[in-house]
C-alpha cells in the first residue's frame, strides 16, 4: 500500500476542505443569527416576534426561509422560486395545477400541507403573490437577492436587515403592513412600498447606493434621504410626509410629488438632473419657473392654481391643463429626442393646455417654440374641452388665433378635445379648426 506524502496529503485535504465549503452557504451556530442578543425594536409587535421565533426553530441550523399562512391545508397558490442546488420543502408540495406564470420556471404551483411552510436550501428569489402570510423570516438565506411578496394580508411586519445581498424588494398593497427592517448593504438597490397604507416609518439612512424608492399611498410622516445619493426615482405621491431636501440628489431622475397637498414648491431645491416631473392635482401657485431644468421631457403640473410657467424647453410632454396659466415662457426651441422618450413614457408627444387663460399672444410664441415632430411620429395638441359630448368643444379660457392653429398642425401636432364630464369618463377626440 502505497503511502501519500505530506504534500500530496495536504494537497487532498485542502480540496475537500474548499468543495465542502462550496455547498452551503455560511449560517451561523446561532439559529437566529445574533438576534437573541440583539434588543427587540418596542414598536414591534410581540406576538410577531413570537411567530417568528417558532418559524426558526423550524429552521433549526439549516439554510433557507420559512413562514406561517392563513391558507389551509388543499388549498393550492402559485409562488416564485429561485435558488442555487436542491430545496427541501416541507409544509406544501407541487401541486398537478399548472402555476400562474406556467412561462416562468420559477413559479410553481404547490398545494399546502401545513399552516407553517419551511424551504431549506440556498435561496436566491422569493416571490409570493395574493399568498396571506401571517409571519416571515430570511434571516437565514443569506444569499437572498430578490424579495417580492405583493398583496399579502394579514403580514405586518418584516425584517430584512440580515439579507446582506438583497438587491430589491417589492412589497406593493401589504397594507397592514406597519413596520419593516431593510438590509444595510450595496447591492440594495430598489424598494416598493407603495400601497402599504399602514407603513408610517421607515428608514433609508443605511441604505447608502439605493437608487429607486415608491412610498406612493402610504402613511409615511417623515422621511430622511441624506444618505442617499444615488436615487434615481422618487415616488411620494399621496403621502403625509413633507417633501424632503432633493438638491442633493444629483442622479435624480423621476419624481413624483402629486396629491400631496402642496401649496409650494421650492423649485431651487429641485436637481437639475430631473427628466420626469409629476406635481399634478396640488395646490401650487404663483409662478412655476422650471428653467433651469434642461433635461425635462415630462412634466406634469396639472389642477394645480399657477399662473405662470417657466420652461427651458417644451418637453416631450408638457401637461399643464386645469391651472390658471396667463404665460408660459419658454427660453429655448431646443427639440428633445421625442421618440425615445414617447416609447420611454409608452405614450404620444402631448402638449395639454385647456382651461387657462392664455392670451392669443402667449399661444402664438408658444406655438414659435414647439418642436417639429416627424412623420410616422405626430403629437397631440389638447386645448379644447366640453363637460358633455352634446355640446361643442371651445378653447376654455384660451385664445388661438388661426395662424397660431394652422403653426401648430405644421409641425406635426393634431389638434384635440377632450370631454371631461361624461358619464364613464369622458375621452378625446380629434378637431378641426
Amino acid at each position: 500500500m502505497r503511502i501519500l506524502s505530506i504534500q500530496t496529503y495536504c494537497l487532498l485535504l485542502v480540496a475537500i476542505l474548499f468543495c465542502a465549503c462550496q455547498e452551503e452557504p455560511h449560517i451561523s451556530e446561532d439559529p437566529n443569527q445574533g438576534q437573541g442578543q440583539q434588543e427587540v425594536d418596542p414598536s414591534r409587535d410581540p406576538s410577531v416576534v413570537a411567530q417568528e421565533a417558532a418559524l426558526l426553530k423550524l429552521l433549526g441550523k439549516d439554510a433557507g426561509i420559512a413562514f406561517s399562512t392563513t391558507m389551509q391545508p388543499g388549498d393550492t397558490i402559485s409562488i416564485g422560486l429561485e435558488a442555487r442546488g436542491a430545496l427541501q420543502i416541507e409544509g406544501m408540495e407541487p401541486s398537478q395545477y399548472p402555476s400562474r406564470y406556467p412561462d416562468k420556471k420559477e413559479w410553481t404551483c404547490y398545494t399546502i400541507t401545513d399552516t407553517a411552510v419551511v424551504v431549506k436550501g440556498d435561496v436566491r428569489t422569493l416571490k409570493l403573490l395574493e399568498m396571506p402570510i401571517k409571519a416571515i423570516v430570511t434571516s437565514q438565506a443569506p444569499n437572498l437577492e430578490q424579495c417580492a411578496i405583493v398583496m399579502s394580508s394579514p403580514l405586518s411586519e418584516l425584517d430584512l436587515s440580515h439579507n446582506k445581498q438583497l438587491q430589491s424588494i417589492d412589497m406593493r398593497h401589504v397594507r397592514q403592513l406597519r413596520w419593516i427592517a431593510l438590509p444595510q448593504s450595496p447591492t440594495f438597490k430598489m424598494c416598493d412600498l407603495s400601497d402599504c397604507s399602514s407603513l408610517s416609518k421607515i428608514d433609508f439612512t443605511g441604505c447608502e447606493k439605493i437608487e429607486a424608492i415608491d412610498l406612493t399611498n402610504t402613511a409615511v410622516s417623515q422621511l430622511d434621504l441624506t444618505n442617499n445619493v444615488e436615487l434615481r426615482i422618487l415616488y411620494l405621491a399621496r403621502t403625509p410626509c413633507p417633501l424632503p431636501s432633493l438638491k442633493h440628489l444629483k442622479h435624480l431622475e423621476d419624481l413624483w410629488i402629486e396629491e400631496k397637498g402642496l401649496f409650494t414648491l421650492d423649485v431651487t431645491d429641485l436637481p437639475e438632473s430631473l427628466i420626469f416631473l409629476n406635481i399634478r392635482c396640488n395646490r401650487v401657485s404663483g409662478v412655476l419657473d422650471l428653467s433651469h431644468l434642461k433635461k425635462l421631457e415630462m412634466c406634469t403640473c396639472n389642477d394645480n392654481l399657477i399662473t405662470e410657467l417657466k420652461l427651458h424647453h417644451v418637453p416631450t410632454q408638457l401637461w399643464a391643463h386645469n391651472n390658471q396659466l396667463t404665460q408660459i415662457e419658454v427660453l429655448t426651441n431646443e427639440t428633445p429626442d421625442y421618440v425615445k422618450w414617447s416609447e420611454e413614457l409608452e405614450g404620444l408627444p402631448c402638449l395639454s393646455l385647456y382651461n387657462n387663460r392664455l392670451s392669443s399672444e402667449v399661444t402664438s410664441q408658444l406655438a414659435s417654440k414647439l418642436f417639429v415632430i416627424e412623420k410616422p411620429t405626430f403629437g397631440m395638441a389638447i386645448i379644447a374641452s366640453r363637460a358633455s359630448s352634446f355640446e361643442k368643444y371651445s378653447f376654455s379660457g384660451n385664445s388661438f388665433d388661426p395662424t397660431t392653429l394652422e403653426e401648430i398642425k405644421s409641425k406635426g401636432w393634431q389638434l384635440w378635445g377632450i370631454t371631461t364630464n361624461e358619464f364613464g369618463g369622458g375621452g378625446m377626440d380629434p378637431i378641426n379648426y
